[in-house]
């Protein structure tokens, strides 16, 4: 079978518009995901209901475990550590803790009366 070369160039930019979509649509998907996977990566969920692992990669759930969030697998689905285990587990079983910040520690008459004192500074000429 031959082919005219007018079939030939509409039928190669019609299949390199098909590529350029798929791309922009994969692109999507991952700028998507991106944004969540630095908001969420270390930080602790709650599980808000009972979940019962269906496949070896995923975790059981009891209402109130706090599961430590690797990231996000795909939409809808985390990955965390709990009890030990990591798995996968519906992050709509879940909700975010907020985020642990440092302690300021307020420092008391009393947690200042247990420090030792501060030592003297040097003077010139005393030894």
């Amino acid at each position: 079978m031959k082919f005219s070369q007018k079939f030939l160039v509409k039928f190669f930019k019609q299949q390199h518009i098909k590529i350029v979509f798929l791309l922009l649509n994969c692109l999507n998907n991952i700028f998507y995901i991106f944004p969540i996977l630095a908001d969420i990566a270390g930080r602790k969920a709650i599980a808000r209901f009972d979940y019962e692992a269906t496949a070896e990669d995923e975790l059981n759930l009891e209402i109130n475990d706090i599961v430590d969030v690797i990231g996000v697998v795909e939409p809808g689905w985390w990955q965390g550590t709990l009890k030990g285990k990591t798995g996968v587990f519906p992050d709509n079983f879940c909700e975010l803790l907020p985020e642990e910040k440092p302690s300021t520690k307020v420092m008391t008459s009393q947690s200042l009366a247990d420090r030792p004192p501060a030592p003297l500074p040097a003077q010139p000429g005393l030894c």
